[in-house]
């Protein structure tokens, strides 16, 4: 008889530590299934949160390229405006070579006036001085 006490007392002994590994294993079961839900959360607010993110980088990307464009056409009507200003400098520096020839040849037809005058001058100071 005294086996089957021994072996009542070792299942006895065997049921209250498989209580005790139930007991923690169901503890850490819940551990773990409230960690895998925080975890699950976790996960959802950093995919919303990127969602953000690529939405954020979006719509940067879409004003950027939009300040580009405007630059562009900025520096398009500046080149034309450049263009038309160096057109017009071209303009009013042939006009001015033309107003300087033009008096070039104005001061070029009195110098030969001029010349004409005194070499009358002197002629006509010769005649007087021969018939003196």
């Amino acid at each position: 008889m005294p086996d089957i006490q021994q072996a009542i007392k070792e299942l006895q002994e065997t049921a209250i530590v498989t209580s005790g590994i139930q007991s923690r294993h169901a503890a850490l079961l819940k551990d773990h299934a409230e960690w895998l839900e925080a975890h699950q959360h976790a996960i959802a607010r950093h995919d919303k949160e990127m969602a953000e993110a690529r939405e954020r980088g979006r719509e940067l990307d879409e004003r950027i390229a939009s300040l580009v464009s405007g630059e562009r056409e900025r520096g398009r009507e500046l080149d034309e405006r450049i263009a038309n200003l160096v057109s017009g400098e071209r303009e009013r520096g042939r006009e001015i070579d033309e107003r300087i020839a033009n008096l070039v040849s104005g001061e070029r037809e009195r110098g030969r006036e001029i010349d004409e005058r005194i070499a009358n001058l002197v002629s006509a100071i010769g005649e007087m001085l021969r018939k003196g």
